[in-house]
């Protein structure tokens, strides 16, 4: 019983310090920047070019790989003999279901914001 006592404990100091610290900064910052603030800037240096375009550039890969990393860690976990053969079967099946889901979704937001490029 106290082992679910302390992990409960755990469990609510770990929600409330981050909610605090969200809660604190939210009362605290100021309400307005300045221009000069809201102006897009990398390490001081003047912006060159124009911004990266996460939807069509960076969201194909990132979906990519990151169902690869987890077919990597789920042959890692089989190699270690953290699953058994069907529980892999069953991983890999939802990875690959995640895979074409996030697919069809990028498709459909694509296509939200102006076609495909």
């Amino acid at each position: 019983m106290y082992i679910y006592l302390a992990i409960a404990v755990f469990a609510a100091v770990a929600l409330a310090i981050p909610s605090a610290m969200l809660l604190i900064s939210l009362l605290i910052r100021p309400k307005e920047g300045t221009e000069l603030q809201k102006e897009p800037w990398e390490s001081g240096e003047e912006t060159i070019g124009q911004r990266v375009d996460l939807l069509h550039q960076y969201l194909p890969y990132f979906n990519s790989f990151l169902m690869l990393e987890l077919l990597a860690a789920s042959i890692i976990l089989l190699g270690i003999g953290g699953v058994s053969g069907m529980a892999l079967v069953f991983i890999i099946g939802l990875v690959v279901l995640g895979m074409v889901l996030s697919w069809v979704l990028l498709a459909i937001a694509k296509r939200r914001a102006g076609g495909a490029k």
